[in-house]
Formats: structure tokens, C-alpha cells, sequence
């Protein structure tokens, strides 16, 4: 999904992969990380929301023998942040 990502939007690939592999969920947290503001931030993570659905939508379509609980974790894992 990262190299999906990364085709598309390196800012949301960032920040999916912090998010993945670090468990910095929080905007600020991120902003920090990243070198960015908080509102760089959260508008990164809207957009990357989108990507999720259609690259799990498309991973749907390609591999229908792709369990649902798998896109289900990395689903949640990404499912990212809307609260902070």
C-alpha cells in the first residue's frame, strides 16, 4: 500500500507509514515528525482516508480471495484520526 502511496501522494505516504510503523496517530505528534503543521497534517490524513478506500476497494476487485479481515486490520490501523 505504501508504494500505492507513494505513486500518488508522498505527504499521505509519510504519513501512513509513521502511522503504520510507528503508532503516531496524533496530528501533532505527526507535525513533529514530519516537519509540518497540524493543519498540513490533518488535511493529509483526509486524503489519505480516500486513498485507503479506493486502494481497498481495488484490492477487492484484483484479489477477491483477500480475506476481509485483513483489509479489515489495515483498515483500522489507518482508519486513522479523525478526533484529534
Amino acid at each position: 500500500m505504501l508504494d500505492y502511496l507513494e505513486k500518488r501522494d508522498n505527504d499521505a505516504r509519510n504519513v501512513a507509514d509513521l502511522i503504520l510503523n510507528s503508532d503516531i496517530i496524533e496530528s501533532a505528534e505527526l507535525a513533529v515528525h514530519l516537519g509540518c503543521y497540524v493543519p498540513d497534517i490533518a488535511n493529509t490524513k483526509k486524503r489519505l482516508r480516500r486513498y485507503v478506500r479506493i486502494y481497498m476497494e481495488s484490492i477487492k476487485e484484483e484479489c477477491p480471495a483477500v480475506r476481509e479481515e485483513e483489509l479489515g486490520d489495515m483498515k483500522k490501523q489507518l482508519s486513522l484520526v479523525d478526533e484529534d
